[in-house]
This record gives structure tokens, sequence and C-alpha cells, in this order.
């Protein structure tokens, strides 16, 4: 018993010797590999943070962005300006010209002025940003009885109607081309019966 376990002891101690000299030469070989691994990965990473930096750089792309922005939003500012004077013509035109047609029919004139032109001038009075010269007004009545339209602004008990033209010219170059010579052409018309009795 003694002897065997003795044998057992030392072939134990043998193989623990045998392993204790070849664990290193192992262990070497092993992290060589492992170096070369972890250098071919590191330099994967680094490449990929070198490309991921100069795709994210940040250098000259606000001068890009407001290049690309600038325009487009002169073009929109522009644009909502017309249509913002376009919407105010319109309204002026139709309120001038309601405003104007009322004024004559009681046969109302302004001192020095036919009825006509003081149908005109009440216009004007009311829409004083809007440059309209004496040939954008055409004045037509109808008589009492019907019939067709007469040029005139008419007399007592006449319908007269009064029909102006404008013409707007759009500022911004890029809506120019969508519209005929760049304008748009305003027509507004009134109509109303005068009174039986004009005042003088």
């Amino acid at each position: 018993m003694i002897v065997s376990s003795t044998v057992q002891i030392r072939l134990s101690q043998a193989r623990l010797v045998t392993e204790c000299m070849l664990a290193p030469a192992v262990h070497e070989l092993g992290s060589y590999s492992v170096d070369l691994a972890a250098q071919k990965e590191r330099m994967t990473r680094e490449l990929s943070h070198r490309l991921l930096r100069r795709l994210s750089a940040s250098e000259g792309t606000n001068m890009i962005e407001a290049a690309i922005i600038t325009p487009l939003l002169l073009v929109v500012t522009f644009a909502i300006i017309d249509f913002g004077v376009l919407l105010y013509v319109n309204l002026a035109l139709a309120n001038g010209v309601s405003v104007a047609t009322r004024f004559g029919v009681p046969g109302n004139t302004m001192p020095g002025l036919s009825r006509e032109a003081s149908m005109r001038s009440a216009m004007r009075s009311n829409t004083p940003t809007l440059t309209l010269d004496d040939a954008a007004f055409s004045f037509s009545h109808m008589g009492a009885g019907g019939g067709p339209w007469v040029a005139g602004a008419g007399g007592p008990d006449d319908i007269e109607k009064l029909r102006v033209d404008y013409t707007y010219h759009l500022m911004t170059p890029f809506l120019r081309p969508l519209f005929t010579n760049g304008e748009i052409n305003f027509r507004v018309e009134s109509a109303m019966k005068n009174e039986g009795l004009f005042t003088q």
C-alpha cells in the first residue's frame, strides 16, 4: 500500500512538472495569435472611427445649408407677400367700387366735378394705395323698364353699373412665368338703382 501510493504521488508530480514546463511555450504561441487578432481588430476599429469622423465633420456644412435654404426661403417669402397683396387688391377694389356706386345713387357730385368724375374720385379715395386711371372705369346704365346696357351713369330710377379694371404686376420672378406677362387682371362691378330724385 505504501509503495503504490508513492508511485502515484511521483507520477502526479511528474505530470505536474511536465505541464508546468510545457505551459509557458503553449501560452506564448496562444498569446501571439491572440495579439495578431487583437491588433487586426484595433486597426479595423480605428479605420471605421476615422471614416465616421470624416463623415460627421461639420466644417463648411453651415455654408452649404445656407446656400440651399436661403433661395427657397426668399421665394416662399415673396410668394406669401404676392398672394397677400393680391388678396388686398381684390378686397380694396370690391369695396371701392361698391362705395363709388353708392355715392352716385342719389346723384351726388363733388364741387367742380361731373357725376362720373365724382364717382371716380370716391373710388380712388377708398383705394388710396392703388393707381386707377380714368380708362379703368366703365359706366353703363339700364332704363327703369329694362333693356340693354347703355353707356353712362344714367339718370333717376335707372340702374347704374360701374366696372373697374385693374392690372397687378407680380413681384416674385419665379411666379411671373405662371401668369400671362407676369400680370393678374382684376375686374370688379357694382350695379345699383338710382334714386327717383337726384339731390343737387
